[in-house]
């Protein structure tokens, strides 16, 4: 038999045996897979009854609706390649050119006015789900860039030493991103507004040491922080529209098919969020979420299943959303007591112009210059105030004003 008879035989051989062998191992496989430790399926024969995590969005017209107004907004901001350079240094603080700022404020004037208009409806609807509708569409970049129009006209007014009227719009900016979080929708817009109230409190923190505005007037600012500062009805929105909105993508007619693995994930999906808005009034420290694994061994099915559901190209959503839901809740703590530091740093300013000099102790400030003292929602306590440093703070993280 010549060599090349042999290697031919050979070859016939492989290409027989390759494909035994490997649907051999194949068969293995899936022996074990079945054979693994499955979840009890049996206590899931139905969906969970979670009409109380179902949300549904305001039925409101496009002309009263503040979400909308403010998309228009954010997609009406514009300035050239040639100005790219300029607009950055007056968004960094880098350089302050009067003369482009106003010039970038003037063509930008159709997105203040729009912005004014939000500002004036009393109510805001995100999208609960994620429409194709181009009146929702709205870039990460445009929101940046009105972010951009909104610093620059703050910082123009402080330059040209209208403090009463930047103190306004400061506050405009923390109502702007209280209406976002309150947009009952998903958590993307929750934490939109509060980045935009971090940018406002940022500025506030800025100005306020230089600031020449009646005592009155700052009493009045301290006490126009405290509905902010409580804003734990929108979180429990929030955490319900990111459920709702993950389960209202399921096809239609798919929840009347029998599924037990859907169902069960559902439920503790359900049981997670409860638990979420259960803690949203609490203190960092009293923050108490279960440790939960949704997806452990052959309950990968479950994150195959609710990732399709989510569309969010293999992703587990749930997962992130579980694990989630305490770093939101933290977060939510240090925002509010970022609050009660503005609120406490206004307080104690406006004591200093009317006495000369600052009191020993919060508790001075009340009933005259606060109703309470602000509280420090990293532990319960009363946000922290040294008169011999002469600085107030919160610990969670830390974040200070000087006086």
């Amino acid at each position: 038999m010549t060599r090349n008879r042999r290697l031919a035989i050979g070859c016939g051989i492989a290409a027989f045996v390759t494909p035994v062998i490997a649907t051999c191992v194949c068969c293995a496989l899936v022996i074990r897979f079945l054979e693994r430790d499955q979840p009890d399926y049996s206590d899931y024969p139905e969906p969970p009854d979670d009409s109380d995590l179902l949300i549904e969005p305001l039925d409101l017209p496009d002309d009263k609706n503040a979400y909308l107004y403010y998309v228009r907004a954010a997609q009406s901001v514009y300035w050239t390649a040639e100005q790219d350079e300029k607009v950055r240094r007056l968004h960094d603080g880098d350089e302050w050119d009067p003369e482009f700022a106003e010039v970038f404020l003037a063509q930008n004037a159709k997105a203040w006015e729009l912005y004014q208009q939000g500002l004036a409806c009393e109510q805001a609807q995100a999208p609960v789900d994620y429409p194709g509708d181009k009146k929702f569409a709205l870039a990460k970049h445009q929101w940046s860039g009105f972010e951009v129009l909104v610093v620059t006209r703050l910082r123009w007014l402080i330059e040209c030493g209208e403090q009463e009227a930047a103190f306004d719009e400061v506050f405009d900016l923390i109502e702007y991103g209280d209406s976002l979080k309150s947009a009952r929708a998903r958590i993307h817009y929750y934490l939109h507004g509060a980045k935009l109230q971090a940018i406002a409190l940022g500025m506030l923190r800025d100005c306020l040491p230089d600031a020449r505005l009646p005592s009155a007037q700052l009493v009045a600012y301290a006490h126009r922080l405290e509905p902010y500062k409580h804003d734990q009805a929108a979180l429990a929105a929030v955490l319900k529209a990111e459920y709702t909105g993950v389960f209202r993508l399921l096809p239609q007619g798919f929840e009347s098919v029998p599924n037990p693995q859907l169902n069960r994930a559902r439920t503790l999906f359900a049981e997670s969020t409860r638990e979420a808005i259960e803690n949203a009034e609490r203190p960092c420290e009293e923050i108490d979420l279960p440790e939960r694994t949704m997806f452990e061994d052959s309950g990968k099915t479950e994150m195959a299943v609710i990732a399709a559901v989510g569309r969010a190209e293999g992703a587990p959503v749930s997962e992130i959303q579980l694990k989630s839901n305490s770093g939101l809740l933290r977060s939510n703590c240090t925002w509010r007591s970022n609050m009660s530091v503005a609120q406490a740093f206004l307080a104690l300013k406006a004591y200093e112009l009317d006495t000369g000099s600052l009191p020993d102790s919060l508790d001075e400030l009340v009933p005259d210059y606060l109703d309470e003292v602000p509280l420090d929602y990293s532990d319960g306590n009363p946000i922290r105030y040294s008169p011999a440093e002469k600085r107030v703070y919160s610990t969670c993280p830390p974040w200070q004003v000087d006086l």
